[in-house]
């Protein structure tokens, strides 16, 4: 009843990718690329109208221009292997889902699409596997991302006006960093192959929401993992163990924050799973 209203839209964007390869040795290719991305706009059905009266006008079409620039390697009598890559985004008009508290006329959340204008994410990203011998091997990989929003504009239902809180706001669960390293070691038994596989993973803080929140916000974390498999020398059969976050750690992963009383003092976090252990057997036909 808050929200009844009649509207309609047509978008459309030409949307190119260009990409450049050179290969400098049969174990090295160099790539860049270019392309445009493109996400229409709509209306959010979950929109209210009375406390964000643009919501009747809908969300503009969200675009962006992303380039790359990134290697594929083989080195060390292909012992080593490499792909890295380095990426800049530059978004306007950029689609967020926000929910935002409000006491008058009535008490409520108000959660709505809206387009903040304009913001960028830059980073790099490595992997790397080292094959040393036939029976051990490693795979590292590293991501670093700096993404932030340039302008960020909203409506304030106070002053009746728009604002730019771009200062205020941080990229929904996007951590600065991510780290990874998985061992594996094989050997041959009973007519096939037997692995085990440890590993370590990192991300570092992130925020639950683009506004950062002390209850939410999770401060970083590690996982470590562990897996045991064996297949068959045909690969037809594989039995394997798999153990997840053996050190049982505690991460946010979601959660609502509406403290106080004129909300019911709401405030709920999801965590990610706990230690856990799986068996699992495949067959191929």
């Amino acid at each position: 009843v808050r929200t009844d209203y009649t509207n309609s839209r047509t978008d459309d964007q030409f949307t190119p990718r260009v990409s450049l390869s050179y290969l400098p040795t049969d174990d090295l290719t160099l790539y860049a690329s270019y392309g445009k991305g493109f996400k229409s706009g709509g209306f959010d059905m979950r929109g209210d109208a009375a406390f964000t009266p643009d919501t009747v006008n809908g969300y503009a079409p969200e675009k962006v221009d992303a380039y790359e620039l990134g290697l594929k390697g083989a080195f060390l009598d292909r012992t080593l292997f490499v792909n890295a890559a380095a990426f800049y985004s530059d978004y306007k008009d950029q689609q967020i889902t926000a929910q935002v508290p409000y006491t008058a006329p009535l008490v409520g959340v108000a959660s709505f699409v809206d387009n903040v204008g304009k913001s960028t994410i830059k980073g790099f990203e490595l992997e790397t596997r080292m094959v040393p011998s036939r029976n051990f091997s490693v795979v590292a990989t590293f991501g670093y991302i700096d993404a932030k929003f340039e302008k960020f504009i909203t409506y304030d239902p106070v002053s009746a006006s728009y604002v730019d809180v771009s200062s205020q706001r941080a990229f929904q669960n996007t951590p600065k960093f991510t780290v990874s390293f998985a061992p594996t070691w094989s050997t041959d038994v009973a007519g096939g192959t037997f692995s085990i596989t440890p590993s370590i993973s990192h991300r570092s803080a992130y925020h639950q929401f683009e506004i950062p929140n002390a209850l939410l916000d999770e401060n970083g974390y590690e996982l470590i993992d562990a897996s045991a498999s064996w297949t068959s020398a045909n690969d037809r059969f594989r039995l394997s163990v798999h153990g997840r976050n053996l050190a049982n750690e505690r991460y946010k992963i979601g959660g609502y924050a509406f403290p106080g009383a004129t909300y019911g003092n709401s405030i709920i976090g999801f965590y990610g799973p706990p230690r856990t252990f799986t068996v699992s057997g495949e067959v191929k036909f």
